[in-house]
């Protein structure tokens, strides 16, 4: 069976029109796809790529041998139901047919708002990879102004990865300001915290607060290092604020004065 006629079998089974699949396959593609180019396809008039291939077969939920090989016939109902990953009950023990029911699962929503060209909301999660991309985009992989997702990419994100330019929040995440397991960030906050203001259970940065705390300018906690230490002594405060204020005019050189005061609220 010919390439052409799996895409508009596929397509339809999976309940996509022409244009919904164009738009799904944009969303993933580094170029623009039409209905246009879908109906060349599906008519044979032109191939697509192999980089749309591999977007075709990630959008249609099948594989690459479902696609190109010629010899898999999807005229047939029972080959057809096994590649889209519905085989009959009856030739599947129940277990086995529970897991490919919860690994098919998925769900995505697109709103029809649309800002910069982006939709307002686009939902797309799952097993395996999903992408969403929006200016709020939730799903495995998100890339929008707010993205939640297990990779997060945004202005403000959330996520196991979060990378996030003004916030991340994350197991492992990456911001202006920061919080996660592991950090780093202008201001971050984590149980290894890197960033030019950190705090954490080890902390490094210009300025920093923690358990292990090294700050090239200012450092407090159990063991403080860098260039003003102000060691706590196995977590007892014994310098005053006084003496604080005086440690950092002597060794740190200029320090804003918010930071400053921060550093001084937290002696006896």
């Amino acid at each position: 069976m010919q390439l052409a006629d799996k895409i508009r079998i596929i397509r339809k089974a999976r309940g996509y029109s022409q244009e919904q699949l164009g738009d799904k396959l944009s969303r993933v593609s580094e170029n623009g796809i039409s209905r246009q180019a879908v109906s060349d396809w599906e008519n044979g008039k032109t191939e697509p790529k192999l980089d749309n291939i591999r977007d075709l077969a990630e959008v249609l939920n099948v594989s690459y041998d479902a696609l190109l090989d010629e010899t898999i016939d999807l005229e047939d109902p029972k080959v057809l139901s096994k590649i889209l990953g519905e085989a009959d009950e009856e030739d599947q023990p129940s277990v086995a047919l529970s897991l490919n029911r919860i690994f098919s699962l998925h769900y995505e929503y697109v709103s029809k708002t649309k800002i910069f060209n982006m939709p307002l909301v686009h939902v797309n999660i799952g097993f395996g990879i999903k992408r969403a991309k929006g200016i709020i985009a939730i799903g495995n992989i998100a890339t929008g102004f707010i993205s939640i997702g297990i990779v997060s990419l945004g202005l403000i994100s959330l996520g196991f990865l979060a990378l996030g330019l003004l916030f991340a929040f994350g197991v492992f995440s990456l911001g202006f300001l920061s919080i996660g397991a592991i950090a780093v960030g202008f201001l971050s906050v984590a149980s290894v915290s890197v960033g030019y203001f950190s705090v954490g259970a080890v902390a490094v940065g210009k300025y920093s607060i923690g358990a292990f705390a090294y700050g090239s300018s200012i450092s407090f906690g159990a063991r403080a290092i860098g260039g003003c230490p102000i060691d706590t002594q196995n977590g007892t405060i014994t310098y005053t604020r006084d003496q604080i204020r005086e440690l950092i005019e002597l060794k740190a050189n200029y320090v804003p004065e918010f930071i400053k005061q921060i550093f001084i609220s937290l002696g006896a």
